[in-house]
């Protein structure tokens, strides 16, 4: 999913995952976020799997060890991968 950051940063303390019944991920999901512009990674890659992390409504959240300053005006993406298959990998 794209998105921008607007005239001011913003920091970044937990990422998430969808939770359709709020029951835990049946498969292992990676989520991080990348500079769509440079392509690299920004935030450390988190692993959801079962009950990990808090669950908000029907996401589940796991916070950063250090929060994350995303750039005013910057291009980001957040990707998940793996849902039982193949997971990216950072650089």
């Amino acid at each position: 999913m794209n998105f921008d950051v607007g005239d001011e940063p913003i920091v970044v303390h937990s990422l998430g995952v969808f939770d359709s019944n709020g029951d835990g991920i049946a498969n292992m999901i990676n989520v991080a976020i990348f500079d769509r512009d440079t392509r690299m990674q920004v935030t450390p890659i988190l692993e959801f799997r079962g009950l990990s992390g808090t669950l908000i409504g029907s996401s589940r959240f796991l916070t950063l060890d250090e929060p994350v300053i995303l750039a005013a005006n910057g291009n980001y993406t957040i990707v998940s991968s793996r849902y039982g298959g193949c997971a990216f990998r950072s650089k």
